[in-house]
């Protein structure tokens, strides 16, 4: 790759704020996928006062960049964090997987004893994560420990904590490069992943510069049945994969996007585009700048998020991959001119339907965490944050002139939702945040 298509790559990804996680089961939203647990509780965004520090907690490896991508929520109420750590004495990047009892206390049963597991290979980045049906946690997102770029990794670590040896080549982790055929200089990332029926591992990424789709077995082999055989497949030069999510018959949705096009895209379990999905598999929404998350309602219907900068869209698409005339008024779609601007990371429904959306707000010094809602029917939710409809949060951790985002949440079978990102801690220490709101 030469150094133009490298600049161009590198400012394509970093586009890239989320990557959104999936089940075909309705019912393991539990477990931190994207379709929610019945509840009728509705969250009205104040702090709960039964977790952490008055609703939240900061935590750190050192003096390191530490951020948490992605949360789950286990059988027994336990939350899982997912993310990196950026050790500066390294100067590298390494997994971290974070363990919290129900009160936002670290659960010291958990791993390395501290309630966190770290895994160093060489640069891991997590993104995603997922939890399949035995309990077990699937991280993904990239590596180069085989020397290349960037390579595709899936981690498959146990509910204790220690990696899988049933998985991969007996080591609990598979990395996997090339797919796109650019060599050694080729960048393979997953940014999404998926548990299907059985228990399969769906990813979703970019290989080079075009959007890729994986698909493992359980115990880490490329699926022998998908993508003609393949395991994988890459398309469309240009656009890069953002979030997945799968339905009740396992067919897979992907969030995309070129340039200014907003686009989802429909395949069945083998990888195959559906055509009864407009027509091609393929819906396209001309104007915004990236579709970036993705979730399904208890009909099945698509919620996606995106930016149209300098605010985020929501739209709604029918099963046949159409704008659903009955959400905003009838068009389909609406973007967040009326309430607070901002870029956003991953979006969730509640029991009821409405839209949560997490992200980050630029305040015109630095940005602000920010958490937006939304009614069923595409209306700014009065009944969220004393009317606001959205809610910001700024200096987490105590850093002076602080960076703070959500990246990723989950919502409880209470109706609580727990939000994971970043905060800037002071000096060349960013935190882990992880906040509880009713």
């Amino acid at each position: 790759m030469n150094v133009k298509d490298f600049v161009i790559l590198l400012s394509f990804l970093t586009s890239v704020t989320s990557c959104g996680r999936a089940t075909s089961d309705i019912a393991k939203q539990l477990s931190g996928d994207d379709v929610q647990p019945p509840n009728e509780v509705r969250l009205t965004g104040t702090l709960a006062t039964n977790f952490g520090s008055s609703g939240i907690v900061s935590t750190g490896l050192g003096t390191d960049f530490d951020s948490g991508q992605r949360a789950i929520i286990d059988s027994d109420g336990s939350i899982f964090v997912g993310g990196t750590s950026f050790n500066f004495a390294t100067f590298t990047t390494d997994l971290v997987l974070w363990k919290f009892s129900p009160d936002g206390t670290l659960d010291t049963s958990f791993g390395e004893g501290t309630g966190r597991v770290t895994h160093h290979l060489k640069n891991e980045t997590v993104y995603d994560m997922a939890i399949d049906s035995s309990g077990n946690i699937i991280l993904v997102g990239e590596t180069n420990h085989l020397n290349t770029l960037k390579d595709l990794a899936i981690w498959k670590l146990t509910p204790t904590g220690a990696l899988d040896t049933s998985f991969g080549s007996g080591n609990g982790y598979v990395i996997h490069s090339n797919a796109a055929g650019a060599g050694i200089d080729g960048i393979d990332i997953g940014f999404a992943v998926a548990i299907d029926s059985s228990d399969n591992i769906i990813v979703s990424g970019v290989s080079n510069f075009e959007a890729a789709t994986w698909k493992y077995t359980p115990s880490g082999n490329l699926h022998p049945t998908f993508a003609g055989g393949q395991g994988y497949f890459t398309s469309a030069t240009g656009y890069i994969c953002h979030d997945i999510v799968l339905d009740s018959s396992d067919s897979i949705y992907v969030a995309t996007s070129q340039s200014s096009e907003l686009a989802v895209w429909k395949l069945d379990s083998d990888g195959v585009f559906d055509s009864t999905f407009d027509g091609d598999g393929v819906f396209l929404f001309s104007g915004s700048n990236n579709s970036l998350s993705l979730t399904l309602d208890s009909n099945e219907n698509i919620i996606v998020v995106g930016t149209d900068s300098p605010d985020i869209v929501i739209l709604k698409l029918t099963l046949s991959g159409e704008l659903d005339t009955s959400f905003a008024g009838g068009l389909g779609y609406v973007n967040s001119s009326g309430t607070e601007s901002g870029t956003p990371s991953q979006v969730l429904l509640d029991a009821n339907g409405d839209i949560i959306i997490l992200g980050k707000h630029n305040n015109g010094s630095d940005d602000d965490a920010i958490i937006w809602k939304y009614t069923s029917t595409g209306q700014p939710d009065s009944t969220f944050a004393s009317g606001n409809a959205y809610t910001k949060f700024n200096n987490i951790s105590g850093g002076s002139g602080s960076n703070d985002e959500f990246l990723g949440g989950v919502i409880s079978s209470e109706g609580a939702l727990f939000s994971t990102g970043k905060s800037f801690a002071g000096g060349t220490d960013d935190d882990m945040i992880l906040i509880k709101l009713e």
